[in-house]
């Protein structure tokens, strides 16, 4: 508005819960003080009132128009009065169930849990992400086990790198594999092979239960990776995470060093 500068303002945070930074991405504004809006007042259905066009036909009874729509047009197209029109399906009452899965399936935990311990956030999505802000910051001294050699490899990968950032052949057909065949079975009741996955994300889907788990695996993705820095699907599996196993105990990481190393030699 021409002679109008907006004056600096503040976000009502009420809604940072919900949508996190975003509503706080651009710079407020206080509203203009010569509108009638000026200062939230609730809102009322008076306030406005009908722009009558001066070259179209008077509006008469709306109310009354509405309900002439519905009876002559929307209640012949709901599904409960003709599901079926031509080739095109629209809703299942009254008519035949669609070919394929298509109900609806409750979600369940992105990736398994490996330990019997029940947290209080048992949701399939984890939602607690408040309680990490009563976690105080400690300055102490942990220990990992690993079987590489610290000069030759570690150094040279530059450090340890969260399970999140793994793209080598192993984690993807072992640990990656094995998740998201467990997320299909709890969730779909679906079987997967090692061979389907790998034919699925290695090559350029054609057929149709190719192309559809191919969808499934990237949304599985999406969702393990929105949980990859909470520490308590961390702690229960560590798969696609985003943190770095460490122990305070010296034993503890020399076990988880060597067992690998065990198990090998004991398999050949």
């Amino acid at each position: 508005m021409p002679g109008y500068k907006p004056k600096p303002g503040t976000y009502d945070n009420s809604m940072t819960d919900d949508f996190g930074w975003l509503p706080t991405e651009f710079e407020p504004f206080e509203p203009n003080p010569k509108y009638s809006f000026t200062g939230r007042r609730p809102p009322s259905k008076n306030a406005w009132k009908t722009i009558v066009p001066r070259t179209a036909p008077p509006i008469g009874n709306l109310p009354h128009l509405v309900e002439k729509v519905i009876k002559a047009t929307w209640k012949f197209a709901e599904p409960f009065a003709n599901s079926v029109r031509g080739d095109v399906t629209i809703g299942t009452c009254g008519g035949t169930v669609p070919e394929g899965d298509d109900r609806y399936h409750p979600q369940v935990r992105p990736t398994r849990t490996n330990i019997t311990t029940t947290f209080l956030n048992d949701a399939a999505i984890a939602s607690d992400w408040k309680v990490f802000e009563q976690i105080e910051r400690t300055n102490a001294v942990t220990f990992r086990g690993d079987t590489r050699s610290p000069l030759n490899v570690i150094v040279k990968a530059r450090g340890f790198h969260p399970p999140i950032s793994r793209n080598d052949r192993y984690y993807l057909e072992n640990n990656v594999y094995e998740e998201f065949a467990s997320y299909l079975s709890r969730r779909y009741t679906r079987q997967l092979t090692k061979e389907e996955f790998l034919q699925a994300v290695d090559t350029t889907a054609i057929a149709a239960a190719d192309k559809k788990l191919l969808v499934d695996y990237m949304m599985w993705r999406k969702i393990t990776e929105r949980e990859a820095v909470h520490l308590g699907r961390m702690v229960e599996n560590e798969c696609l995470k985003g943190y770095i196993s460490t122990a305070r105990s010296i034993d503890t990481s020399i076990c988880f060093g060597t067992i690998t190393q065990r198990n090998r030699v004991g398999s050949i």
